[in-house]
């Protein structure tokens, strides 16, 4: 069996590094907190325990059906009536998204990749006159800077 290491164990602390695992946990704190008070409140809404519920893990209409079962129970709804309180609600809250790629409600569209190569750049003032620099050069450093790009994206 090969011996396994801590992952953080080769890490440098320093000032920069201890900041950002700083901010980390506690935005981690922040999550788990927030968490407790949402099923806290679940509890004082319903009567129900939702400590042993997973809600990450079930999908957009497994939330839906546990939704409408409660307001059943718990308001003497009728099973149309909740159904579509719940429907308008997710709606209204939960807006549909232009990509069929998000499969549940908690992560939204991916944000639009925008191209950073710049492969023409000429001064805003006169637009006939020559770059101030090498263009050979420029455009041989874009192209050299995409290739450690890639190296970088294949090493990860």
């Amino acid at each position: 069996m090969a011996p396994v290491r801590h992952p953080l164990i080769d890490l440098v602390m320093n000032d920069e590094t201890s900041r950002y695992v700083g901010h980390l946990e506690r935005k981690i704190l922040q999550f788990t907190l927030d968490d407790m008070k949402m099923r806290a409140l679940l509890e004082l809404l319903t009567g129900d325990m939702w400590d042993n519920n997973d809600f990450h893990k079930q999908s957009d209409t497994e939330i839906q059906q546990l939704a409408v079962d409660t307001l059943k129970r718990r308001l003497n709804m009728s099973e149309a009536d909740a159904r579509r309180l719940v429907a308008d609600r997710w709606n209204r809250l939960n807006p549909p998204t232009e990509s069929p790629e998000v499969a549940t409600y908690l992560f939204g569209p991916k944000p639009n990749v925008m191209p950073h190569n710049v492969t023409v750049s000429r001064p805003l003032a006169v637009a006939n006159s020559a770059p101030p620099y090498d263009v050979k050069k420029h455009l041989a450093g874009l192209q050299q800077a995409a290739e450690n790009r890639a190296k970088n994206r294949e090493g990860l």
